[in-house]
């Protein structure tokens, strides 16, 4: 599932980013909020959403594996838990992002003010010289 939500946020300043039925127990998906690459992970009851992009390589988490509550990078095999952003399996990396979400009925909902506070991350290629 991969979806763009650029529409603005309810009064309440949450916006929808999937229905409960789009996710699967242990798989990653994809969204995008206000230009921000995110996903979203459901592991048991918990629904989480943060950044896609790993803080360390830029690699895309949504291809990554998730298990105990952790996404695993797929470059580099570094671990993110998913409540608080903390990297694990031995490596000292900058957090994950983890955004403030809720579930209403049948929805899950991000704050989509947290999310725009944080500048969002970008890959650049830089063209090799000739």
């Amino acid at each position: 599932m991969t979806c763009d939500r650029s529409d603005p946020p309810a009064p309440d300043g949450w916006t929808a980013v999937a229905t409960l039925a789009d996710l699967t127990e242990g798989a990653l998906a994809p969204v995008e909020v206000a230009g921000h690459r995110l996903m979203l992970a459901l592991t048991g009851a918990r629904v989480s959403v943060c950044q896609r992009l790993c803080p360390h390589e830029y690699a895309d988490l949504s291809r990554g594996r998730l298990d105990g509550g952790r996404v695993f990078c797929p470059r580099h095999r570094a671990s993110f838990n998913l409540v608080d952003g903390a990297s694990g399996g031995g490596w000292d990396l900058p957090s994950l992002r983890v955004y403030p979400t809720e579930i209403r009925g049948g929805q899950v909902w991000v704050e989509q003010a947290a999310v725009e506070a944080d500048p969002p991350l970008r890959i650049v290629r830089i063209a090799p010289r000739v």
